[in-house]
């Protein structure tokens, strides 16, 4: 078990905040602030605290999930160092948090390098994606993000359910500052304008069934 875990979900402090602190012990490498926790490929966890508590007895919604990560972020820190990149990441986070006001998402928590957010519509949260992908590139930073589409669980300030376990597995897929979307998401969006390349058929871990998968043009 991971220290400040619990089961099903990840305990909060702070839920009345935009946005709430995992209670996770101090990291050397961003002490006090949010952490991804260890790993056996990105975003292990896939329940996560919501800033606003609903009703005790929950709901289902159906809803856009956009999961971000900072590229190779180990590299980064010791090609730039510590204080350089506290700084990075103030800035990234600013620019994530303006970015989704921007296309009237709702950012869930801080995944320590990344962000999970919901939108009511998909158009605007893959437009959200790639606009964060651009604007951490300007910040020399590379984002990649995941996206898809289904209804999730909102309860005890939880946000949990099989779509956050597809978004974190399609995020997995990516590249360097790529933006994949599941099937279903490509569906939604027809006549919004925006361009997919297919990236094959894959087997998405403890998920049923193969999934296609498709980058952002």
């Amino acid at each position: 078990m991971i220290p400040g875990a619990v089961e099903g979900g990840v305990r909060v402090d702070g839920s009345a905040c935009r946005r709430p602190r995992l209670v996770w012990p101090a990291s050397p490498r961003r002490p006090l602030r949010a952490i991804r926790p260890a790993w056996d490929g990105p975003w292990n966890h896939h329940e996560f605290p919501i800033g606003t508590p609903p009703p005790a007895d929950g709901d289902r919604v159906l809803t856009t999930l956009l999961l971000t990560d900072i590229v190779a972020s180990t590299e980064r820190i010791a090609q730039v160092g510590d204080r350089r990149w506290l700084d990075l990441l103030d800035a990234h986070d600013t620019m994530v948090g303006r970015q989704i006001d921007r296309f009237r998402g709702r950012q869930v928590t801080a995944t320590g390098d990344g962000v999970l957010a919901m939108f009511d519509g998909p158009t605007r949260a893959v437009e959200c994606a790639c606009a964060i992908r651009d604007a951490g590139a300007r910040l020399g930073i590379a984002i990649r993000a995941g996206l898809h589409t289904g209804e999730v669980e909102t309860r005890r300030a939880i946000v949990g359910g099989i779509a956050v376990h597809i978004v974190a597995r399609v995020a997995a897929l990516t590249q360097s500052a790529e933006v994949l979307v599941s099937r279903v998401v490509t569906d939604l969006v027809a006549g919004s304008g925006l361009r997919f390349v297919e990236r094959g058929t894959h087997g998405l871990k403890g998920i049923a069934g193969e999934w296609r998968i498709y980058a952002v043009s």
